[in-house]
């Protein structure tokens, strides 16, 4: 494992309160494990000291998700680290701090979000895709497992602490800015119709275009709840989401 030579900027990390920096370490990113708090990445060579590395801390430090794989999905050969924006191969270097110096605090009613997979059931392009999936935290167990609503699902599901998150505002405010106003977890209508539905996964399908959105509509006496997806800019957020 090489030095790494911490640029002046790590220090103005803002980390989670009660987290020093002499925690940070450095890690290959294939290592990282869900509830691992990265901090920055390897930012390559110092041209002006042998054998020594720098690294650069991310604009906002994130908690890891652990990744599942899916069957059908075409390996890039990348990592993201944390299911959103932070995307590095295998053995790049990372700065963390290790889940078990960080440990998140879960209570009920709490919103978190875990990495899914969507695959389009109609479409020329019925390619699997990764989306973060939202959802309510229903119930702590003591066994370290969770109890989560998914949005869209009237059960609960058990799964693992290291494989969510709390939802974090700042990400609410980020889809907000990059979608034009809509956000996971939005209760929305459309146009002005009577249809009012859950916003459960929002994408923009290519580098350019406006987001599209696959949202949940309610049900009524007559009708099932039925799933679309549709361009979002159609949409008026009637209840935005909060974190």
């Amino acid at each position: 494992m090489p030095l790494m030579a911490i640029t002046a900027d790590l220090a103005a990390a803002q980390l989670p309160n009660g987290i020093e920096h002499s925690l940070v370490r450095v890690t290959p990113a294939w290592q990282i494990r869900g509830g691992d708090l990265l901090v920055g990445i390897d930012d390559g060579p110092l041209t002006h000291t042998a054998d020594l590395r720098s690294a650069r801390p991310f604009t906002r430090p994130r908690y890891a998700l652990t990744q599942p794989l899916h069957a059908l999905a075409r390996d890039t050969g990348t990592i993201t680290l944390d299911g959103r924006n932070y995307t590095t191969k295998p053995d790049d270097l990372v700065l963390y701090v290790p889940a078990a110096w960080c440990p998140m605090a879960y209570e009920p009613e709490q919103r978190v979000e875990r990495i899914a997979w969507h695959t389009p059931a109609w479409g020329y392009d019925r390619t699997p895709r990764r989306y973060i999936q939202r959802g309510t935290l229903r119930r702590v167990a003591p066994d370290g497992l969770v109890a989560v609503q998914w949005d869209g699902y009237e059960e609960t599901f058990l799964t693992g602490r290291d494989l969510v998150r709390p939802v974090d505002p700042a990400d609410i405010a980020q889809e907000r800015e990059e979608s034009g106003g809509y956000a996971v977890g939005d209760r929305v209508t459309f146009g002005q119709g009577p249809s009012v539905g859950l916003v459960l996964d929002l994408y923009r399908p290519s580098f350019y275009g406006p987001f599209r959105a696959r949202v949940l509509w309610d049900g009524t006496p007559d009708t099932a709840p039925r799933e679309d997806t549709i361009s979002a800019d159609q949409l008026n957020v009637t209840t935005p989401t909060e974190a």
